[in-house]
């Protein structure tokens, strides 16, 4: 069992054009570790997924800068960051006002 509390989501609506990017989102592990810069995505089908922030080396190897090692921590950060988007109606203003995607 994985010992986790998620204590702080944010997301920010990105403002540009773009097919399947709606924003990033930042949160706070246990009180005491930030993650910043987690992509949202949405697939073709409608479903939103999460993407890792990866830096890629000179002979292009992607290198993640942090990411779950385990379903079930994976599981954990989904879930409040898709319980808290869609609290907060950020997708569905993000699909539904397009003028409105530019701020938090």
């Amino acid at each position: 069992m994985v010992d986790l509390t998620v204590s702080e989501v944010r997301f920010r609506r990105y403002a540009g054009e773009s097919r399947g990017f709606l924003g990033w989102v930042s949160l706070v592990i246990n009180g005491g570790l930030l993650l910043n810069d987690i992509g949202v995505k949405q697939h073709r089908d409608g479903t939103v997924f999460l993407s890792f922030p990866a830096r890629r080396s000179r002979r292009g190897i992607k290198h993640y800068c942090f990411h779950p090692i385990n379903r079930e921590t994976r599981a954990l950060i989904e879930e409040a960051i898709f319980e808290r988007l869609s609290a907060g109606r950020d997708l569905a203003e993000r699909r539904n006002d397009g003028q409105e995607a530019g701020r938090t």
